[in-house]
């Protein structure tokens, strides 16, 4: 897990985001080929934001699974990333 803090000027708790540089690749690469074999639309950047929200929504919940310190961090982040992707799937 990636944890990029703050300068300590503000309350922010560090992002929560994957690290797995495949995860990175298996998330992007598919639409991305998508997109390209497709014509490119504006309907597509909140698809894609959507797709990557929940992507980044299932990482700190199957970590709050393994790990039982900082929990409730990582459930603020989910929901962060999952009202993310509902706001942009709402869009759709």
């Amino acid at each position: 897990m990636i944890e990029l803090k703050s300068n300590g000027s503000t309350n922010l708790t560090p992002i929560v985001i994957p690290h797995e540089h495949g995860g990175w690749a298996m998330v992007s690469v598919p639409f991305l080929v998508g997109v390209a074999a497709s014509s490119p639309q504006w309907l597509h950047v909140p698809l894609f934001l959507a797709w990557l929200g929940l992507y980044l929504t299932a990482y700190p919940l199957l970590q709050s699974l393994k790990r039982n310190a900082n929990r409730q961090r990582l459930y603020q982040w989910a929901a962060i990333y999952g009202t993310i992707a509902l706001v942009c799937l709402i869009l759709l």
